[in-house]
């Protein structure tokens, strides 16, 4: 269940997974369908990293090119967000190497612009702005590496992104932690 907390991501540091690796409310836009369809190469494209985490125990690994990334908000089981109030998201970010060029925006109405970054070998917290959806319910947040279509696995990036915020304003504040669990019986 979702209790009240200023940070309307759900599960917004990873520590969370019915299915182990996996974070709950975290998907793939780009390959849909659930954990055993995110893999690429020899390792899964998006999982739970115990060994990297800017806050908590884990963070969420993301490997490859093209890789879309949401999680639903809050408001879609809990308090909505104000349509009509800008929103900001943020997420700590970092690579396994420099100039790893990364996108970030906020799904909501359509109108909202990706803000593109580059992530380097250090945690560092970046931004966008934008209106969740106006139903209030079905905003959704996605990150995305970008690179040639056509690079070796072997070759492509690794990005680790930690600590999501999701919130009223246009200016990020200091990270608060969701207060994200499952729900009894597993669900998410």
């Amino acid at each position: 269940s979702v209790a009240q907390s200023k940070n309307l991501a759900a599960n917004s540091s990873f520590e969370c997974a019915v299915v182990p690796g996996y974070p709950d409310r975290w998907t793939s836009l780009f390959r849909p369908g659930g954990p055993e369809r995110l893999t690429g190469g020899t390792e899964p494209a998006l999982t739970m990293d115990e060994q990297v985490a800017y806050e908590g125990a884990h963070s969420l690994r993301l490997r490859g090119f093209h890789q879309f990334f949401s999680a639903p908000s809050r408001n879609d089981r809990g308090t909505p967000a104000d349509p009509d109030k800008a929103h900001v998201l943020s997420v700590y970010a970092k690579a396994d190497r420099d100039d790893v060029e990364c996108w970030l925006r906020i799904d909501g109405d359509g109108a909202n612009e990706w803000t593109k970054f580059k992530v380097g070998t250090v945690w560092k917290r970046y931004h966008a702005v934008g209106k969740p959806h106006p139903k209030g319910r079905t905003a959704h947040m996605s990150f995305r590496t970008e690179g040639a279509i056509n690079t070796p696995w072997e070759e492509a990036p690794t990005v680790w992104i930690d600590a999501v915020q999701y919130e009223e304003g246009t200016t990020p504040t200091d990270y608060t932690r969701d207060t994200y669990r499952p729900e009894a019986g597993g669900k998410q």
